[in-house]
Protein backbone atom coordinates (compact mmCIF):
# COMPACT_ATOMS: atom_id res chain seq x y z
CA UNK A 1 0.00 0.00 0.00
CA UNK A 2 1.50 3.33 -1.13
CA UNK A 3 2.03 5.97 1.57
CA UNK A 4 3.52 9.40 0.93
CA UNK A 5 5.39 9.57 4.26
CA UNK A 6 7.07 6.99 6.50
CA UNK A 7 8.77 7.51 9.86
CA UNK A 8 11.76 5.66 11.32
CA UNK A 9 12.69 5.87 14.99
CA UNK A 10 15.83 4.29 16.35
CA UNK A 11 15.75 3.58 20.06
CA UNK A 12 18.07 2.32 22.76
CA UNK A 13 16.86 1.93 26.36
CA UNK A 14 14.71 5.06 26.06
CA UNK A 15 11.09 4.08 25.65
CA UNK A 16 9.88 6.51 28.30
CA UNK A 17 10.83 9.34 25.89
CA UNK A 18 8.86 7.69 23.09
CA UNK A 19 5.83 7.11 25.31
CA UNK A 20 5.72 10.32 27.33
CA UNK A 21 7.14 12.87 24.89
CA UNK A 22 6.87 11.82 21.25
CA UNK A 23 3.54 10.01 21.39
CA UNK A 24 1.95 12.81 23.43
CA UNK A 25 3.19 15.56 21.13
CA UNK A 26 3.04 14.19 17.58
CA UNK A 27 0.17 13.07 15.37
CA UNK A 28 1.60 10.60 12.85
CA UNK A 29 -1.58 10.94 10.73
CA UNK A 30 -1.78 7.20 10.10
CA UNK A 31 1.55 7.25 8.28
CA UNK A 32 3.58 4.10 8.94
CA UNK A 33 6.05 4.30 11.82
CA UNK A 34 8.76 1.74 12.49
CA UNK A 35 10.87 1.62 15.63
CA UNK A 36 14.23 -0.10 15.32
CA UNK A 37 15.57 -1.13 18.72
CA UNK A 38 19.37 -1.01 18.89
CA UNK A 39 19.71 -3.94 21.30
CA UNK A 40 18.25 -2.37 24.43
CA UNK A 41 18.37 -4.50 27.56
CA UNK A 42 15.65 -7.17 27.71
CA UNK A 43 13.42 -5.14 30.05
CA UNK A 44 13.45 -2.17 27.67
CA UNK A 45 12.92 -4.38 24.61
CA UNK A 46 9.75 -5.75 26.22
CA UNK A 47 8.63 -2.23 27.19
CA UNK A 48 9.33 -1.03 23.64
CA UNK A 49 7.39 -3.88 22.05
CA UNK A 50 4.40 -3.15 24.29
CA UNK A 51 4.44 0.61 23.64
CA UNK A 52 4.80 0.07 19.90
CA UNK A 53 2.00 -2.52 19.79
CA UNK A 54 -0.34 -0.20 21.73
CA UNK A 55 0.41 2.69 19.33
CA UNK A 56 0.37 0.93 15.96
CA UNK A 57 4.14 1.25 15.55
CA UNK A 58 5.99 -1.60 13.86
CA UNK A 59 8.80 -2.84 16.12
CA UNK A 60 11.97 -4.61 15.00
CA UNK A 61 15.25 -5.43 16.67
CA UNK A 62 18.21 -3.95 14.77
CA UNK A 63 19.77 -6.66 12.59
CA UNK A 64 23.11 -4.90 13.02
CA UNK A 65 24.28 -2.44 15.65
CA UNK A 66 24.20 1.33 15.42
CA UNK A 67 22.06 4.04 13.91
CA UNK A 68 23.34 3.43 10.37
CA UNK A 69 21.94 -0.11 10.41
CA UNK A 70 18.71 1.06 12.07
CA UNK A 71 18.13 3.71 9.38
CA UNK A 72 18.86 1.25 6.59
CA UNK A 73 16.57 -1.39 8.09
CA UNK A 74 13.77 1.12 8.62
CA UNK A 75 14.01 2.46 5.08
CA UNK A 76 14.01 -1.07 3.66
CA UNK A 77 10.87 -1.91 5.64
CA UNK A 78 9.05 1.27 4.56
CA UNK A 79 10.13 0.87 0.92
CA UNK A 80 9.03 -2.75 0.75
CA UNK A 81 5.71 -2.32 2.55
CA UNK A 82 4.63 1.24 1.75
CA UNK A 83 6.74 2.60 -1.14
CA UNK A 84 7.08 5.93 0.71
CA UNK A 85 8.12 9.08 -1.16
CA UNK A 86 9.48 10.69 2.03
CA UNK A 87 11.14 8.98 4.99
CA UNK A 88 11.80 10.84 8.22
CA UNK A 89 14.59 9.38 10.33
CA UNK A 90 14.46 10.33 14.01
CA UNK A 91 16.19 9.33 17.16
CA UNK A 92 14.30 9.19 20.44
CA UNK A 93 15.01 12.78 21.46
CA UNK A 94 14.10 14.42 18.17
CA UNK A 95 10.51 15.06 17.19
CA UNK A 96 8.46 17.78 15.48
CA UNK A 97 7.33 20.58 17.77
CA UNK A 98 3.93 21.01 16.13
CA UNK A 99 1.44 18.20 16.64
CA UNK A 100 0.21 18.70 13.05
CA UNK A 101 3.68 18.62 11.46
CA UNK A 102 3.12 15.55 9.24
CA UNK A 103 -0.30 16.75 8.11
CA UNK A 104 1.13 20.20 7.30
CA UNK A 105 4.15 18.72 5.53
CA UNK A 106 1.94 16.47 3.37
CA UNK A 107 -0.16 19.48 2.36
CA UNK A 108 2.93 21.52 1.44
CA UNK A 109 4.52 18.85 -0.73
CA UNK A 110 1.32 18.50 -2.71
CA UNK A 111 1.97 22.02 -4.04
CA UNK A 112 5.60 21.64 -5.17
CA UNK A 113 7.66 19.52 -7.52
CA UNK A 114 10.10 17.75 -5.27
CA UNK A 115 11.53 15.27 -7.75
CA UNK A 116 14.97 16.94 -7.59
CA UNK A 117 15.10 17.12 -3.78
CA UNK A 118 17.25 14.45 -2.12
CA UNK A 119 16.99 15.56 1.48
CA UNK A 120 15.83 18.43 3.63
CA UNK A 121 16.80 19.74 7.04
CA UNK A 122 14.96 21.52 9.78
CA UNK A 123 15.60 24.30 12.22
CA UNK A 124 16.41 22.52 15.49
CA UNK A 125 15.56 24.21 18.77
CA UNK A 126 16.82 23.21 22.19
CA UNK A 127 16.51 24.27 25.80
CA UNK A 128 19.70 22.56 26.91
CA UNK A 129 21.93 25.70 27.02
CA UNK A 130 24.60 23.75 25.13
CA UNK A 131 23.52 24.50 21.58
CA UNK A 132 21.69 27.75 22.11
CA UNK A 133 20.37 30.34 24.51
CA UNK A 134 17.09 29.55 26.30
CA UNK A 135 15.55 32.70 24.83
CA UNK A 136 15.47 31.10 21.37
CA UNK A 137 13.02 28.47 22.53
CA UNK A 138 10.96 31.03 24.44
CA UNK A 139 10.74 33.18 21.30
CA UNK A 140 9.45 30.19 19.38
CA UNK A 141 6.80 29.56 22.05
CA UNK A 142 5.67 33.19 21.66
CA UNK A 143 5.22 32.53 17.91
CA UNK A 144 8.14 34.72 16.96
CA UNK A 145 10.63 33.64 14.33
CA UNK A 146 13.33 31.71 16.15
CA UNK A 147 16.72 30.85 14.71
CA UNK A 148 17.96 27.47 15.85
CA UNK A 149 20.57 25.46 13.99
CA UNK A 150 20.42 23.17 11.02
CA UNK A 151 20.42 19.57 12.10
CA UNK A 152 23.39 17.42 11.17
CA UNK A 153 22.42 14.36 9.16
CA UNK A 154 22.57 11.40 11.49
CA UNK A 155 25.25 9.61 9.48
CA UNK A 156 27.44 12.69 9.06
CA UNK A 157 30.90 13.23 10.46
CA UNK A 158 30.33 14.84 13.85
CA UNK A 159 33.92 14.96 15.10
CA UNK A 160 33.83 18.75 14.87
CA UNK A 161 30.15 19.11 15.59
CA UNK A 162 30.32 22.33 17.58
CA UNK A 163 32.49 23.98 14.95
CA UNK A 164 29.95 23.01 12.26
CA UNK A 165 27.08 24.53 14.22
Amino acid sequence: MKKKIGIVYSSYNNYDLLKHEVLNRVDFCDYPVINIDDHSNLENQKKGMKICLENNIHYELNKGKGVQFAVNQGIEYLSKNYDCDWVFCFQQDIFPMEKTFFHDFANKIEKINYSDIGSIGFNILSRDKVYMDEEVFESYNKEKIAKGFMGVFILSDTKKMFQKL
